[in-house]
């Protein structure tokens, strides 16, 4: 929101459970290697592991993601949301819903007059299992291409938010649909970048048929549109569980890597090292937790930015029964903030309880 008479600027905090990570187990022992990228539009962002610390080992519990922008909440979220999904691209790994966990406004005058709203951390899980680990450089290069030449398109953005919506389905015939329409959606524009001289102009499909083509050898893209068919318009393609439909799937994803990176002009050693990738599905929710929020004073623009304030968060939990036979719950709470000594409490907040039951 712009504040009439100054300009503002807000950093929000966003953080999702994922297999996806920056760090190696063994390099985020001993650092957490934080990846920045600024937009061609000056809108900055930085993604990072999120951390938990148990018995003096760090583990992961997701990723953190910080955008400076001049918006609201909807244009930062929009923004992560983007970040996340080309990395769920380049890792075929999905991620859970963005939760936001702090916000910071800054008006250019007066210094002084900077809010500060944050949640403190949540008693986050450790996410258990075999991570998938950035590769830094094709990561960048996919950004670098999004960013140059197809930054505002919906179109593709939407698109790689049903890739990664396919990538989370456990049920096969709903991933395949997923992916299907993450396809379907670019297809014009595939249409219009290969060079179809020698194929029927009139085949809405041609683009993706070329694509298939040349890079796809198990499946013809008659056959894996067959399956489309037999799933939308037929509903009889069998067992979900069938070894053909995993088979097919597995296709349908390498054809959606080749046509998208196709778009974002990738180099094909890019677009081989990120077909080459394990597929994962999404991290188990974790247990319920508490979040309080408060509303605070700082000063310090750059310090915000290279740490985030993080408040620790002790709870006392007390249930009892009313006498009308209900289950009531009291929460007493102390809250701490690291490495932020100017950081001061200003009104009063509420607990609010999330999670599975």
């Amino acid at each position: 929101m712009e504040v009439e008479g100054y300009k503002q600027h807000s950093i929000f905090r966003f953080h999702t459970r994922t297999y996806m990570a920056i760090n190696s187990i063994k390099k985020r022992q001993h650092s957490n290697v934080r990846l920045e990228f600024i937009f061609s539009n000056g809108i900055k962002s930085r993604i990072s592991d999120s951390l938990v610390q148990k018995n003096g080992v760090n583990l992961h519990t997701g990723l953190d993601i910080l955008i400076d922008v001049s918006g609201d909440e909807h244009q930062g979220k929009g923004i992560a949301e983007i970040l996340l999904s080309l990395m769920a691209f380049c890792l075929q790994t999905p991620y859970r819903q963005i939760e936001k966990f702090g916000e910071v406004h800054f008006k250019e005058k007066p210094p002084s007059d900077i809010k500060l709203f944050v949640e403190p951390e949540v008693q986050h899980e450790e996410i258990a299992g075999n991570l998938s680990i950035v590769e830094v450089d094709i990561f960048k290069e996919v950004f670098e291409q999004w960013d140059k030449n197809h930054a505002g398109d919906n179109v593709l953005s939407y698109s790689l938010l049903w890739f990664s919506k396919g990538l989370a389905e456990k049920t096969m015939l709903i991933k395949y649909i997923s992916i299907w329409i993450a396809l379907e959606a670019i297809s014009d524009k595939l249409n219009k970048i290969i060079d179809s001289s020698t194929q029927n102009k009139s085949d809405d499909w041609r683009g993706l048929r070329r694509i298939c083509e040349n890079a796809i050898k198990e499946y013809s893209f008659s056959q894996l549109k067959d399956c489309r068919n037999k799933i939308i318009h037929e509903g009889n393609f069998g067992s979900d569980e069938t070894n053909e439909i995993f088979a097919v799937t597995k296709s349908l994803i390498d054809l959606y890597i080749y046509a998208m990176g196709k778009l974002l002009n990738l180099k094909e050693t890019a677009i081989i090292a990120i077909t080459n990738k394990e597929v994962k599905g999404l991290p188990p929710l974790p247990s319920n937790y508490q979040i309080v929020q408060r509303s605070l004073e700082y000063e310090d623009e750059q310090l915000v930015w290279d740490n985030f304030p993080r408040a620790k968060l002790k709870t006392e939990r007390r249930d009892y029964a009313e006498k009308n036979g209900e289950i009531q719950m009291e929460v007493a709470c102390e809250i701490t903030f690291d490495n932020l000594n100017n950081l001061r409490l200003v009104g009063n907040g509420g607990i609010g309880y999330y999670g599975e039951k």
